[in-house]
């Protein structure tokens, strides 16, 4: 992947008969569905690691041969190495459990996300013109105490 991704989960979980406890998402995520997705797909973290040197090369090498270049590469600030494959976030929403008879799903989007400062919240605060000063702001706005 030359883009960063994000992973936008929905968890339906199975009939209550069934599954009698509910997972911790966060840790599922994390244990689970994380590692996968950044082993198959070694997207890059961060936009800074999708800046090829050898292409510009072949392909605008005056950009490279650039002072301004020169200083820029300088001067940029690169997240450790380590850090290179990884995604940038993940959400995840928990909905009602399944009726009885029927069975649960895992759904997963991966989309690319060059910031990793838009997530799904924010974007439904955007589309409805809500400007919350903070997160207790939203809560208020949600009538969450």
């Amino acid at each position: 992947m030359l883009v960063p991704i994000a992973l936008e989960v929905v968890v339906k979980p199975p009939p209550p008969s069934r599954e009698p406890n509910l997972h911790d998402l966060d840790n599922v995520l994390r244990t689970y569905l994380i590692p996968r997705v950044v082993e198959i797909l070694n997207p890059v973290s961060h936009f800074a690691f999708t800046f090829d040197e050898s292409t510009i090369g072949q392909v605008a090498p005056a950009l490279l041969a650039n002072p301004r270049y020169s200083r820029w590469k300088a001067n940029r600030s690169m997240p450790p190495a380590s850090s290179r494959a990884g995604i940038t976030r993940y959400e995840v929403w928990r909905l009602p459990p399944a009726e009885e008879g029927g069975v649960g799903l895992v759904s997963l989007a991966v989309v690319a996300d060059m910031t990793g400062l838009v997530d799904t919240f924010r974007q439904i605060l955007i589309e409805f013109s809500v400007k919350p000063v903070s997160w207790i702001h939203v809560a208020g706005l949600l009538g969450i105490d």
